[in-house]
C-alpha cells in the first residue's frame, strides 16, 4: 500500500477525529509494514468491533424489510402494489443470502435475529397499510400476528409467498 501522506504516530491518532479516511490509510500502512507498536489500538479495536456490529445490523434491517413485505403480501387487500412487494421480497432474500454467505458466523443467529426483527416488520407493514388504506387499518391491526407465524427458514425460501386465508 502506498500512502502518499507521511503521518507520524501522533498525527495518525489525531486524524481519527479529524480525517477518518487518512487515519484508516495510515493504520493499514502501519499494519502492512508490521509496525504494530505505532498502531492506534484503542480506535482500531472500536472500528473492527463496529464492522461486526454493522453486519449484524444490516441482517436485522433486511429481515425487518422482508417480514414487512411478506406480511403485506399475505394480508394486503389492495392488489396494485403486490408485484412491488414480491420484488422487494426477492431482493431482500438475495441480499440476506449474500450477507450470510460473506458472514457465515451469522447463520446460527438467524432465527434469533428474525424473532428480534418481527415487531419491526409488523410495525412497518402497519404503517404502509395506514398510508395507502387508512380505512382498513383496524382490520390490519387485528390480523397481523404479534408473534411470527412462519420461520426465518420459510421467509428465505424462494417459493414462499404467503397468501391471505380467506376463511
Amino acid at each position: 500500500m502506498n500512502v502518499q501522506t507521511k503521518i507520524d504516530t501522533t498525527e495518525g491518532k489525531a486524524a481519527y477525529e479529524s480525517d477518518f479516511a487518512l487515519w484508516a490509510m495510515a493504520q493499514a500502512h502501519l499494519l502492512s509494514e508490521g509496525r504494530f507498536a505505532e498502531l492506534d489500538i484503542a480506535n482500531l479495536v472500536d472500528e473492527v468491533d463496529g464492522l461486526g456490529r454493522s453486519q449484524r445490523a444490516e441482517l436485522r434491517n433486511r429481515l425487518v424489510l422482508l417480514i414487512e413485505h411478506l406480511l403485506k403480501h399475505r394480508h394486503g387487500r389492495n392488489p396494485n402494489p403486490r408485484n412491488a412487494w414480491r420484488r422487494t421480497i426477492r431482493e431482500q432474500r438475495r441480499m440476506i443470502a449474500l450477507t450470510l454467505r460473506d458472514n457465515p458466523s451469522l447463520r446460527p443467529m438467524l432465527e434469533t435475529f428474525f424473532l428480534e426483527a418481527w415487531p419491526g416488520g409488523v410495525y412497518e407493514a402497519l404503517k404502509g397499510f395506514e398510508d395507502f388504506e387508512p380505512d382498513r387499518i383496524e382490520t390490519y391491526e387485528q390480523e397481523l400476528p404479534e408473534k411470527p407465524d412462519f420461520t426465518a427458514e420459510n421467509a428465505l425460501r424462494d417459493d414462499f409467498f404467503p397468501e391471505r386465508d380467506n376463511a
